[in-house]
């Protein structure tokens, strides 16, 4: 059976809190270290079930950006797409 992949927005410490700023309606861990082991341990649930997850790096400068390049404004809904994106642009880039 082939491993599915999943791309998962992965937030740096000093960025965190710019994020729960520019996307209020999302459901925040209070504290990065909340949202790290919360992350963590999601991908071992995913990993049970024969999902691999690309950790998709983003800040909020490159976000904002990409959603502009997009058409779009910045919202939470968003950052899966953002992530997605990530995983399909790295694997054509490895195919080369």
């Amino acid at each position: 059976m082939m491993k599915r992949i999943a791309g998962m927005a992965w937030f740096d410490a000093d960025d965190y809190e710019a994020f729960r700023l520019l996307l209020p309606d999302r459901l925040w861990h209070d504290t990065y270290d909340e949202w790290l082991a919360n992350a963590h341990e999601t991908m071992k649930h995913l990993a049970k079930r024969r999902v691999s997850v690309a950790k998709a790096p983003v800040r909020t400068t490159s976000f904002i950006a990409w959603c502009e390049k997009t058409g779009r404004e910045p919202a939470s809904e968003l950052l899966a797409e953002f992530a997605l994106d990530f995983v399909k642009n790295r694997d054509k880039h490895r195919r080369r």
